[in-house]
């Protein structure tokens, strides 16, 4: 689920590359059913080492509920995952998004383009979004290997740019430790 976007691989997305399944314990998630080659990974990974992005039951930004209501607004015509909204939109037209795909470049300054048209403090890229996902993984502790096989890195070492910073919360904890072991309370 955080996976590169400038090479042209999310233009090659289709609505088919996506499915939505219900776990053990009756949670939908959405998963990618057919993995991409991308620049660190040529091979096709048949492992199913995806990323999962579940459901928030109840919640207004419902990210299953989100994927939902913008495929079910695609044009039933195209395959694109990403194509350009209609020309004339109405709310009340089934279809909010024509049948041409949107192009490399707009796909790669898709953030970019958010960021300036909402005013946030930052420009943001899409290669934020992953950097941020691996960082927020690393910053959690999960462990290396199921970090690389969410965000499509192929080796472990890829990793060591992304958590070459020291959260505010780790550096607490690591003063805790050592008032600790000096007999000092935090």
């Amino acid at each position: 689920m955080c996976r590169r976007g400038r090479e042209g691989l999310l233009r090659e997305l289709t609505k088919d590359h996506f499915g939505i399944k219900t776990d053990s314990t009756g949670l939908k998630y959405i998963y990618q059913k057919v993995d991409q080659l991308q620049k660190n990974h040529q091979n096709d990974d048949e492992k199913g080492n995806c990323g999962r992005l579940y459901e928030t039951p109840g919640a207004s930004d419902c990210p299953v509920k989100a994927f939902i209501e913008y495929t079910s607004h695609l044009h039933p015509d195209s395959d694109s995952f990403f194509t350009r909204p209609v020309d004339n939109f109405n709310k009340k037209e089934p279809y909010w998004y024509s049948c041409r795909f949107l192009g490399k470049y707009t796909i790669g300054m898709m953030m970019k383009t958010i960021s300036k048209e909402a005013n946030l403090s930052q420009i943001y890229t899409n290669h934020c979004i992953r950097s941020t996902c691996v960082t927020n993984l690393d910053e959690n502790e999960f462990p290396d290997r199921h970090i690389t096989a969410v965000s499509g890195h192929k080796s472990l070492s890829s990793l060591k740019s992304y958590s070459q910073r020291t959260s505010e919360n780790k550096k607490r904890q690591m003063s805790y430790a050592l008032s600790a072991s000096m007999g000092l309370a935090p």
